[in-house]
């Protein structure tokens, strides 16, 4: 059961860009997944239920960038880069101490749960209960087995499989890998048994690590395509497909892109400081016109975060704080 004073007594702001919070209780993922969720409503319905916030909301804007890649150090660990763009938002540093199931770290966009907007301050309860729901709306995280799970946004029509599998959407995907997947090759089994339909009126693509390999997972035509290690040595993601052939309506970042593999071609090994860099080199910043509603907004990089899977840490960097802020999952509490 979740223990929301406790919860929300352990708020912390360390700037106008960045919260953390430790959750205190069990994400019930068996009871989620055991409610075939195909929609955004049911998600947030079946989880303000668990929370016990009947006025718990999420709301998603239309389209964001993103940039992944994982990398070795000269200690030959593991390690994920990724960058975070969407409109200017705070994001919140998630915590999980559950009684059972696995330990996780992972960072939400506070502007998901509506916190990114002018009047809707931290200060008000209700806005301050929303970050209850936290845990199911990450974009981004590891588990205590070194396991990283990361989504990116294509510009494409959604993925809705039919083929009879339990069904779940895009954040639930994550969640549930979190919670219950120990290796890649658990998330792929887990990914392969459920049927996905992706979020929000678009499609995405996922980047997934452990201590030993990666896997770039795409949805083509409602088939799930796979790219290990030795098959696309260049483990990275933007936000256009991979996959030779698929739809791809816009170029979104092949600029990004050519950048990262440019520099996994040119070092075998990175230091989180070389790993910043290329993140910092492909920061995002500019305008976006929305059509048909001819609305303009502005995207930029709301986080860039490195997870090393063998030490279990989380470094993030937002635009008021250049250098890192490391988290960590503790064992031993």
């Amino acid at each position: 059961m979740l223990d929301s004073k406790k919860t929300l007594s352990s708020l912390k702001q360390y700037n106008e860009s960045l919260y953390y919070l430790d959750w205190y209780g069990d994400v019930d993922i068996d009871y989620l997944l055991s409610c075939d969720i195909s929609r955004v409503l049911k998600y947030v319905r079946k989880t303000r239920k668990i929370i016990k916030n009947k006025r718990a909301y999420v709301r998603y804007k239309s389209k964001f960038g993103c940039s992944t890649f994982s990398f070795h150090n000269a200690d030959n660990e593991h390690l994920l880069a990724r960058n975070f763009d969407y409109p200017p938002s705070p994001c919140l540093v998630v915590k999980t101490h559950p009684s059972k199931g696995f330990k996780t770290i992972g960072i939400a966009d506070l502007n998901v749960m509506l916190f990114g907007y002018k009047k809707r301050v931290l200060s008000k309860k209700k806005n301050k209960n929303n970050l209850l729901l936290a845990p199911y709306v990450v974009m981004d995280g590891m588990n205590e087995k070194g396991l990283v799970v990361s989504v990116l946004q294509l510009t494409d029509k959604i993925t809705k499989q039919k083929t009879g599998k339990r069904k779940i959407i895009t954040p639930l995907a994550i969640r549930a890998i979190l919670e219950k997947c120990s290796s890649v090759e658990e998330a792929i089994k887990f990914l392969e048994s459920h049927d996905m339909t992706s979020s929000i009126l678009s499609n995405y693509h996922f980047q997934i690590i452990d201590k030993n390999t990666s896997v770039l997972i795409e949805y083509v035509n409602n088939k799930m395509i796979l790219y290990r290690e030795n098959e696309w040595p260049n483990q990275c993601l933007t936000n256009f497909y991979i996959t030779e052939g698929a739809n791809n309506k816009d170029t979104n970042g092949t600029d990004r892109y050519e950048i990262i593999v440019k520099a996994l071609k040119k070092h075998k090994t990175f230091t989180n400081e070389e790993a910043f860099d290329v993140l910092d080199k492909i920061k995002q910043n500019y305008r976006l016109k929305i059509i048909p509603l001819l609305l303009k907004c502005t995207i930029t990089t709301c986080w860039g975060a490195i997870y090393n899977t063998n030490k279990l840490t989380m470094s993030v960097v937002t635009p008021h704080n250049e250098d890192p802020i490391e988290f960590k999952i503790d064992m031993d509490k």
